[in-house]
């Protein structure tokens, strides 16, 4: 926006000098939504390619046109690449210079994160883009970033989270909030600009496209920002997460697996938030009936809380008898039994008679047997 309109500071932006003759026309391309706003005219918008037209422009960048002749491998590429035009390229300078064959390439695609970051980040020579552009997919958003960081801060805070979490099936609900509602609207208009966030029609769902988000955690771990991204985000996380209630249903299966994703983080391990939605996730997971992940979760919480709380404090005790009732559904007997025997000696000692988690804890061994 500052190059083609100025700002306060430089306001003598390049738009002021373009001719305005009805003896020509002039293109203009842009990402920003703002950008095509401004300049005014007829606005055309391009919308995601279709498998005809990416596959057709993966035969023209090939050298070998036999490899189209895999049409599952291309299928399947294509999807991986959300018939990107510059991935599209980009994969097709790779596999010209490397000689491998499509079904190679969907392999390095489906490897780890780091993988994938190394084959999006290789620069390639295209004749058609301006000169000292970067044409790597990984390379090429983080001018995108860079601009939005300059004019909605609130945006960036929102990418950050998004980061951590799944590209697919992103509930506005699920976002952590901004100053106001018109500043939460503004963000998430600005990155509806830029196309890093889809709209699912007129619902409060949205998509990141794969690529995008890859890009979107590249930027942020190329500019030190990714450990306080996860932390926030646990943070965040752990503070919404709904309770584990019939009335919920909806609402936690829909944060699940964003959650799931968050607690794969690197910074996740030292913090207490983190066994706390391993908590609530256990719950989710039992009440989804499956009891072995269910189980995996309430054993981090319950470690966590064995070495960092005291032995009678009942934000410890709870993750006990969870673990101990989900160690009874997956069939290990002995071992729920050892963990409620242990529950019912402490609050004997520490919880009145007729307190409600001393009764159920004497009940959940008659449960278990």
């Amino acid at each position: 926006m500052e190059v083609l309109f100025g700002s306060s500071e430089n306001p003598d932006g390049v738009y002021q000098y373009l001719p305005d003759s009805g003896d020509g026309a002039i293109l203009i391309t842009t990402r920003s939504k703002d950008v095509a706003l401004g300049v005014g005219g007829e606005m055309v918008i391009l919308s995601e390619m279709k498998v005809e037209e990416a596959t057709n422009l993966l035969t023209k960048t090939l050298v070998d046109k036999r490899l189209v002749k895999d049409e599952r491998g291309v299928t399947s590429l294509l999807k991986q690449l959300t018939y990107l035009p510059l991935a599209i390229t980009q994969v097709g300078a790779y596999i010209n210079r490397n000689r491998v064959l499509i079904a190679k390439y969907v392999e390095l695609l489906t490897g780890t994160e780091q993988d994938v970051v190394s084959l999006m980040s290789r620069e390639f020579h295209v004749s058609t883009r301006y000169r000292g552009s970067r044409n790597a997919v990984a390379t090429s958003w983080p001018v995108s970033f860079h601009e939005i960081q300059k004019s909605d801060a609130a945006a960036i805070k929102l990418s950050l989270f998004l980061s951590c979490i799944k590209p697919k099936a992103i509930p506005q609900s699920i976002l952590p909030s901004l100053t106001s509602e018109e500043a939460m609207v503004k963000a998430i208009g600005t990155l509806d600009g830029y196309v890093f966030l889809v709209r699912r029609g007129d619902t409060d769902i949205f998509d990141m496209h794969s690529l995008v988000h890859l890009a979107t955690r590249i930027w942020i771990g190329r500019n030190a920002l990714m450990p306080q991204a996860e932390r926030d985000a646990i943070q965040h996380m752990a503070a919404i997460f709904p309770s584990v209630s019939y009335e919920n249903w909806n609402q936690w299966r829909v944060y699940l697996p964003h959650a799931l994703r968050l607690l794969r983080g690197k910074e996740t391990v030292a913090m207490e938030e983190s066994y706390d939605l391993y908590f609530d996730v256990g719950l989710c997971m039992r009440e989804d009936g499956r009891i072995k992940e269910a189980v995996t979760c309430f054993e981090k919480c319950y470690h966590w809380r064995q070495d960092h709380l005291p032995s009678n404090d009942p934000a410890k005790l709870r993750p006990q008898r969870e673990l101990a009732s989900a160690y009874g559904m997956n069939g290990e007997i002995k071992e729920a039994v050892l963990l409620l025997e242990e529950v019912v000696k402490i609050q004997e000692e520490t919880i009145l008679k007729h307190h409600l988690d001393r009764l159920l804890s004497l009940h959940s061994p008659a449960v278990v047997y």
